[in-house]
């Protein structure tokens, strides 16, 4: 695929908007590697009716802010999903983990990621006939409506996280967002409904699921698990009021269906949201369905150019991720021990207190206190690096419709591949696209390295993540994006 063509600085520069923060200007170079071989995702396909659980989290109060109500829903996953082995769930001990047990551990993480090795390559990662895979998977999802019911030119935002977080991890980001919009009714864009959904393998998700989740993890089946949402569960337009919506989503007409994949919601103007993991999903979900979305907000998303070898990288993340500390002797116990952790004590206040409500879960064997998420679990997410490679190569084919907003680690880039492949990336669609960076944050690790990019790299303190250090400063400018975009006025915001 040929490089995309130059946007001059100045038109890059009038697509900032309004925001005060920095932004990568166009390169005078676009990167060129030679093209990869990309794959399509297999179509969504329907199963028997489904007998659908019981949210396995006790239920929250519905009053989420002054205007928007919280109510949380399942839907099936998409099916059928990339062909996998069970994979135990990873011992749980409030010690940790011994010696021994460390490196079995370790060792299964090598496994899963040598199993990616054909995927990298492009072979081996297309459901085939008769191995699609007979486990009923469900996601987790959370929806935020407006009491007062949806108001002309309204937008709904469909919001997906990162790897190792939950789907109520973005709620501190929501809570100023939609008090912003509050305190600027008259020009602000209106949020009618936020959803928020998870991975099929974390948060509730992993709940719902547990027993029946493997040892491959594919971020394309997480796309599909996002159009299956979009053309297939999410209700035509936004609830009149905070109304009862049943906690298993109805499955919309299969004419409604089909309909949909070609001319999207028309009485929805969604947004898509995604942070890292969950912003290469977004971004694989409307380059195969661009007619569901009408921008889509980037939140320093996992797309790294194809030659870019991030499998180092990714070793060492999920080696990371399968021996770290599951379980607490109680919920007060875990609180202490995470927030000594450099990685959590660098967490904005309201999104740390967020992770101990909604990451733990009770561990009925001990009395204590367990992830919800398996550690293991984690690791085969890292092990996912073909998928960011493909959006990367496919992002000039995005339909130039579907504006791009970037918010991207103002600290530290390296999930990105570093300045000059992040400013490629931001660019590689240049058509309708902006992008900011945020000063005060970064994204994962903090390392350093020796050229060629990850051939060799130390981590030398915690991972940095946007949605969970600079809540305040997201939302803000989100709401920016929203008001220019959606909003009955522009310039900035009349109140912080």
């Amino acid at each position: 695929m040929s490089a995309p063509r130059p946007l001059r600085k100045a038109d890059a520069e009038k697509r900032r908007g309004t925001s005060v923060y920095p932004s990568y200007n166009p390169p005078d170079a676009p990167l060129d590697p030679p093209p990869i071989p990309t794959r399509k995702l297999p179509p969504l396909l329907s199963k028997e009716p489904l007998l659908a659980p019981s949210l396995p989290s006790p239920p929250r109060p519905r009053a989420f802010t002054s205007t928007h109500t919280l109510t949380t829903h399942v839907f099936p996953a998409a099916f059928p999903r990339h062909p996998c082995s069970l994979l135990p769930r990873t011992p749980i001990s409030a010690a940790g983990l011994g010696q021994g047990e460390k490196e079995r551990v370790l060792s299964i993480a090598k496994d899963i990621m040598d199993l990616r090795g054909p995927c990298y390559r492009a072979e081996g990662c297309v459901p085939r006939p008769g191995d699609e895979g007979e486990q009923d998977l469900w996601l987790v999802i959370n929806r935020y409506v407006r009491n007062e019911g949806p108001r002309l030119g309204g937008v709904t935002l469909l919001a997906f996280h990162a790897n190792g977080f939950h789907k109520e991890t973005w709620e501190p980001t929501f809570t100023h967002l939609l008090d912003l919009e509050a305190r600027n009714a008259t020009k602000s864009a209106k949020i009618d409904e936020i959803w928020s959904l998870e991975y099929i393998n974390q948060g509730d998700g992993a709940l719902i699921n547990e027993g029946k989740l493997g040892n491959i993890f594919d971020c394309g089946d997480i796309a599909r698990d996002i159009l299956n949402l979009l053309v297939n569960y999410l209700p035509s337009r936004p609830s009149p009021n905070s109304s009862h919506l049943s906690v298993s989503l109805d499955r919309v007409l299969a004419q409604e269906a089909e309909q949909r994949k070609t001319r999207g919601l028309p009485e929805r103007t969604i947004v898509g949201i995604g942070h890292s993991g969950g912003g290469c999903a977004l971004a694989r979900a409307a380059l195969q369905c661009p007619q569901l979305f009408d921008s889509l907000i980037l939140v320093d998303p996992v797309i790294v150019p194809t030659s870019v070898d991030v499998s180092p990288y990714a070793n060492i993340l999920a080696a990371k991720a399968a021996i770290r500390r599951s379980a607490w002797a109680s919920r007060e116990d875990a609180r202490d021990s995470l927030s000594r952790s450099p990685f959590f004590a660098a967490f904005h206040p309201s999104v740390f207190e967020k992770y101990v409500e909604h990451a733990l879960c009770p561990d009925p064997t001990t009395g204590g206190v367990r992830l919800k998420m398996d550690p293991m679990q984690e690791a085969v997410v890292f092990a996912e690096l073909i998928v960011p490679r493909e959006v990367w190569e496919l992002l000039p084919t995005l339909d130039p419709r579907v504006e791009l907003r970037w918010i991207m680690a103002g600290t530290e880039n390296f999930t990105t591949a570093g300045d000059t492949n992040t400013q490629s990336t931001v660019w590689r669609r240049p058509q309708n696209s902006s992008n900011v960076r945020i000063p005060s944050a970064g994204h994962l690790v903090r390392a350093c390295y020796c050229a060629p990019f990850f051939s060799r790299l130390i981590i030398v303190a915690s991972n940095k993540r946007i949605a969970q250090e600079a809540p305040i400063e997201l939302a803000e400018d989100i709401f920016l994006f929203l008001q220019r975009k959606y909003g009955n006025g522009s310039g900035g915001m009349a109140k912080l």
